[in-house]
């Protein structure tokens, strides 16, 4: 994701997104943040962590905001957006770096253990596998846009996992490592779907609906409830 590549973003919206601090490993790290509309700080939220891309800039903060998040879906998380140090970027992190980052975030803004879904998107959905890998039990699944794996093996934490693979039809680079993600995770996960969304390239243009890919995620979910209900059922009434 080249950054000139993306569009004006308006003030407005980012004036939306505040912009914090935190410390990891010694150094400042910076990210973006928006809290959900009934905000409490005294109780606890999961996070919704987007992983931007490209160089995970400020600026790529700002436009993942504003073209790649949900506004409808995803009401009772709170929304993150890393932002690369100034010596590192977030695709070199290694378990440690991920591991330290979740902390200061927790230590940082009243965030849950656990019930955390990422949304990646490029390097952000190459990022995402090694997040999962450093930090498997904070997340219960993840959305990519596209991404793709880098040999990490399938951990038995992700067993529960609900899994949305994302592509473009025109991004022709990253349409096999995306169904090569999905078959190897396909019979590993508890729930998996894989979307192609047809007629664009690499990067969706901020006029482009992003709302029904998270609501296809949540469908994953609601799909585990449903199937969980059946057997309830089937167990206290058969």
């Amino acid at each position: 994701m080249a950054m000139a590549q993306f569009p004006h973003v308006p003030d407005a919206t980012k004036a939306a997104l505040s912009i914090k601090e935190m410390e990891l490993n010694g150094q400042k790290l910076s990210y973006g943040i928006s809290y959900p509309e009934h905000y409490d700080p005294s109780e606890k939220y999961p996070s919704l962590l987007c992983l931007t891309g490209g160089n995970f800039s400020q600026q790529l903060a700002y436009y993942y905001y504003h073209a790649y998040s949900p506004r409808e879906s995803f009401q009772e998380f709170i929304k993150i957006y890393p932002i690369s140090p100034r010596n590192k970027s977030l695709l070199s992190f290694d378990d440690t770096d991920w591991q330290e980052l979740i902390k200061g975030l927790q230590k940082n803004e009243p965030l849950s253990e656990g019930g955390w879904v990422i949304s990646g998107a490029s390097n952000g959905g190459v990022a995402t596998y090694d997040l999962i890998s450093a930090s498997p039990a904070t997340f219960e699944g993840f959305i990519t846009i596209p991404g793709s794996m880098r040999g990490q093996p399938l951990l038995e934490e992700w067993k529960d996992y609900k899994v949305l693979i994302v592509y473009m039809s025109q991004d022709h680079g990253w349409i096999s490592s995306s169904k090569q993600a999905y078959s190897r995770l396909k019979d590993h996960v508890k729930s998996i779907d894989i979307f192609e969304i047809k007629g664009y390239g690499h990067i969706l243009p901020e006029t482009y609906d992003i709302e029904p890919i998270y609501e296809r995620y949540l469908g994953l979910r609601y799909k585990e409830y449903i199937q969980a209900a059946f057997l309830f059922l089937r167990f206290h009434f058969s």
